[in-house]
């Protein structure tokens, strides 16, 4: 299986929570970390991370590695799409396709990245958008194949990169996903104390095995 790129996001002010999303605890570990983990233990990479507010802050906040590239995204405050198109830049243009991935997903599943990794060499190959989903919703990481890349790079910075999603939706391929993971999204306190709870959950049942 193909290595392939990820642009992990986490530029934003993680207004919502009050607090820096990157670094707030899940399971021990911080959930920007927990992140890149299942990147790298479903074995892709490099591991494009992209920073804005208090971009030093997060970045000393986690563990390093050689895969990690951090950029700091000087127009973050444009919105995600900006942070997107810093990352499609990173990447360049070599790879059949390129992981985009919220920073604030801490119960992401290596199992699902190399799900859809793994497509990428089916069809329609470079021109899909592999998706997974969970009990019919959607979630994160999205995959792109190369095709996008040079559509998304010349969006504007304002529309967000679901109105692309939505114009694209032929090309858009959903993968099931091995669970709830990719839906662990956590914009409030409420949803961080869900993860926490999941995360807790999983410690558990691992410990019984």
């Amino acid at each position: 299986m193909e290595r392939l790129p990820a642009i992990v996001l986490a530029a934003g002010a993680s207004r919502r929570m009050g607090r820096s999303k990157p670094l707030l605890p899940v399971g021990g570990r911080p959930c920007l970390e927990r992140v890149l983990d299942a990147f790298r233990e479903a074995g892709q990479g490099p591991l494009i991370l992209v920073l804005g507010c208090r971009a030093r802050e997060v970045l000393c906040g986690i563990r390093q590695g050689r895969d990690i590239i951090p950029i700091v995204n000087g127009r973050w405050e444009l919105g995600q799409t900006s942070s997107v198109k810093a990352g499609l830049r990173a990447a360049g243009a070599t790879a059949p396709g390129c992981f985009v991935m919220p920073g604030d997903h801490p119960l992401l599943e290596a199992a699902d990245v190399a799900a859809l990794a793994r497509r990428i060499g089916e069809p329609p190959g470079a021109r899909g958008i592999f998706v997974p989903a969970w009990k019919g919703r959607r979630g994160h990481p999205l995959l792109l194949g190369a095709e996008h890349r040079l559509a998304i790079l010349g969006m504007d910075d304002a529309v967000p990169l679901h109105m692309y999603l939505r114009m694209r939706g032929a090309d858009r391929i959903e993968v099931p996903a091995a669970g709830p993971g990719v839906l662990s999204g956590m914009n409030t306190a409420a949803e961080y104390m869900s993860a926490l709870r999941a995360a807790e959950g999983g410690r558990e049942e691992k410990d019984r095995r």
